[in-house]
């Protein structure tokens, strides 16, 4: 079943019920929800919906992949499926497809996600897409093992566990995740800036 856009639509209310100074930010998408457009589908060329994962191993660091379309390291993520339930199950399949982290090897580090975020996307001919917005719901969850990274050479070509000093922080979503693992400096976790999701 295809992620509606009632579930779209509650998330993003319930995440600038608690996060109102972000409204601004995110008035392109809110204004599009307001019109009745149907943001959920790639072929909405204006804007649509895509979903990451903030994925935290036990030793603080997070996961990045190297996007080779957009050249950013990135948390993994990409758009909706029509078989997605959820965004959450969106942003799990895409972890495990470009990376070969399985759902069952994650826990859910917060209730909703982390952050939403608007982030500009250029035009890629190759695909006939114009430049257009992502609205990127960003869920946090902990990797409860050390597991076997299997890499989706198709979007991505490097993955890494990032340490806090090593790449550009997202400083807000990084902060974030910093108070979800219990630490005071949010160099302990990095996420790089970007669209905020790996298939571009």
């Amino acid at each position: 079943m295809a992620v509606a856009m009632r579930e779209v639509q509650e998330t993003l209310l319930t995440y600038l019920a608690a996060y109102p100074d972000e409204l601004h930010g995110l008035e392109v998408a809110v204004r599009s929800i307001l019109d009745r457009t149907d943001i959920t589908p790639r072929s909405n060329l204006q804007g649509h919906v895509t979903c990451s994962v903030a994925a935290i191993n036990p030793s603080g660091l997070m996961l990045e992949v190297h996007h080779r379309f957009l050249g950013l390291w990135l948390p993994p993520g990409g758009h909706l499926d029509p078989r997605d339930d959820s965004l959450l199950d969106a942003a799990l399949r895409e972890l495990y497809e470009e990376t070969g982290i399985h759902r069952t090897d994650t826990s859910l580090a917060s209730a909703g996600p982390v952050e939403v975020m608007l982030g500009d996307v250029p035009t890629r001919p190759s695909r006939g897409e114009p430049a257009h917005w992502h609205l990127d719901f960003a869920f946090a969850v902990h990797v409860d093992a050390a597991p076997t990274l299997r890499m989706d050479t198709g979007e991505i070509h490097d993955i890494r566990w990032t340490p806090g000093h090593a790449t550009t922080v997202g400083e807000r979503l990084s902060s974030r995740l910093a108070a979800l693992l219990g630490h005071s400096d949010p160099g302990c976790v990095t996420v790089a800036g970007g669209t905020g999701a790996g298939d571009a």
